[in-house]
């Protein structure tokens, strides 16, 4: 970093950062913006691309201002000899110094060659002493101006301080906003992935709800038809179902009559039935009564008058008398409506 205070070849401004100094004839320093060097270009740059750095004036022809050494032309000095001739004339008296017996006028031609270019000299000497008094005034005159534009520099260099602080603090907030923003970007791009994924989501459910809309419009299409169809099949069942029950009140009226024709009948012959049981009670009691009289009559004509006799008899008497009952109650019991129960009958219908 150069010395603080350094004033710029270009702006005249002190060069505190971001400088590079000239390694031609004026060793100054220079901004790197003021000779077109970006501050990334010149972080950049390694020393063995610094340290031959020049500067464009010292690259051109230099000015008296930064080149005092330079040869002040004039109308004169082009057209002496120059110290080139004078140093040949040092070499020509060195030489006749060296050579004995030369003559006369030889020795005083070089002394008036060499008087002359004396006196040339000096007059160039007193015309570069002449320019260098007014390069001096003039030189004095640029330090107080450059005095004063250093002193203007100094507070410019305030100014540019405060600037970079300022700038500094811009800068870390720009991060800060440069950070807030990519977070808020991210942020951003998750909720669009999350609503595109909704939307997708939305589209999958609204197909599938579609999907099961239509499935169940034509379920119910199918189940309309075929209720309609069953409602026509119930409806054919029922006029049916009335007709049989038509058909069976009418057929259970007639069992019904014929039941209690049937009934009246029955009623008749059990009338009947019991009086000609009772008949035939009582010609039996009468048969038996007969045979009764009879066997007594028998035995008595016989004379039959043991106890074992009078036992057979009795037997006999009572064989032939349960013979006569099961002969009855067989008839009986072939009689058609003697077992038949009415309400059975019924219930069977």
């Amino acid at each position: 970093m150069p010395p603080t205070k350094y004033p710029c070849g270009t702006c005249t401004i002190g060069v505190k950062y971001s400088g590079i100094k000239c390694t031609g004839h004026c060793q100054m320093w220079y901004h790197a913006e003021c000779v077109n060097i970006s501050g990334k270009n010149l972080t950049k740059m390694s020393k063995p691309d610094v340290e031959p750095w020049i500067c464009s004036d010292c690259k051109t022809v230099y000015t008296p201002a930064r080149s005092p050494n330079k040869e002040i032309s004039s109308p004169q000095s082009k057209s002496s000899p120059g110290p080139e001739s004078l140093a040949v004339i040092q070499k020509k008296i060195q030489h006749f110094d060296e050579q004995e017996g030369q003559d006369l006028e030889t020795s005083l031609a070089l002394a008036a060659e060499a008087g002359s270019l004396l006196v040339q000299e000096n007059e160039e000497l007193k015309q570069e002493l002449h320019n260098s008094k007014t390069e001096n005034a003039n030189l004095q005159t640029e330090v107080r101006r450059l005095k004063t534009a250093l002193k203007d520099a100094e507070d410019l260099e305030d100014v540019l301080k405060l600037s970079e602080n300022t700038n500094a603090t811009l800068q870390d907030r720009n991060q800060e906003l440069h950070l807030e923003i990519q977070h808020l970007n991210r942020k951003l791009n998750q909720e669009m992935c999350l609503k595109e994924e909704i939307i997708i989501q939305a589209e999958s459910d609204k197909h599938m709800l579609n999907s099961t809309i239509n499935d169940l419009q034509r379920q119910l299409k199918e189940n309309s038809f075929k209720f309609e169809q069953d409602t026509i099949l119930l409806k054919t069942q029922i006029q049916s179902l009335s007709c049989t029950e038509e058909h069976l009140k009418k057929e259970i009226e007639t069992k019904n009559d014929n039941l209690m024709t049937l009934q009246t009948e029955y009623d008749l012959l059990c009338r009947k039935l019991k009086d000609q049981e009772e008949k035939i009670k009582s010609c039996i009691s009468t048969f038996l009564t007969n045979v009764k009289n009879n066997f007594s009559s028998d035995i008595s004509l016989l004379g039959i008058s043991s106890t074992n006799e009078k036992q057979a008899v009795g037997v006999k008497q009572k064989g032939y008398a349960d013979i006569l009952t099961q002969e009855t109650t067989r008839e009986v019991s072939q009689t058609p409506f003697k077992t038949q129960n009415p309400d059975m009958t019924r219930r069977d219908s």
